[in-house]
């Protein structure tokens, strides 16, 4: 089986059969706002018309159950969520190998880490029972879910493998 690159998978995320952009929304995770992106604006480079904020910036963004469950109804762009805790000693670990992969992908997914000894009913709407977990979910739904700490490396390679099999 052919491999795809990593441009093509993510252009087929984001696009409907015939090949157009099947929405150009994302919601701004430090403000809350819905942004419609014009079709000729690069992702990476988009700013929230509410706050001036990165839409899809190579960063992991903090965020609440209530931003996260208004991104999923929203964002045409995937989206990775960490579900940490302070007191868990591979989440910190995470931390940076997350960051290596958010700032590889920028502008193609986003990253999202939520608290989950501050937000416990989120971990149990979303039924994670170990930390860290990431999420990957696009248009709204679940596609794929991996426990515990790993090397950016293998990140990404989850990220991609993932990606490829839910388009």
């Amino acid at each position: 089986m052919k491999r795809e690159s990593r441009e093509t998978i993510f252009k087929k995320m984001n696009t409907n059969i015939g090949g157009h952009v099947t929405r150009r929304e994302l919601l701004c995770l430090d403000c809350g706002q819905v942004n419609r992106l014009p079709p000729d604006r690069p992702t990476a480079v988009a700013q929230c018309g509410g706050c001036g904020q990165l839409l899809a910036p190579a960063a992991v963004q903090e965020t609440t159950p209530d931003r996260l469950a208004a991104a999923l109804r929203t964002d045409m762009l995937p989206l990775i969520v960490e579900f940490w805790a302070p007191w868990c000693g591979p989440c910190a670990k995470m931390d940076a190998e997350l960051q290596v992969v958010a700032n590889r992908f920028q502008g193609d997914m986003r990253f999202a880490k939520l608290n989950a000894e501050a937000h416990p009913g989120a971990c149990a709407r979303y039924g994670v029972q170990a930390m860290p977990t990431l999420v990957l979910f696009r248009d709204g739904r679940e596609q794929a879910r991996h426990i515990g700490v790993q090397p950016s490396v293998l990140i990404a390679e989850w990220v991609v493998g993932s990606a490829a099999r839910s388009t």
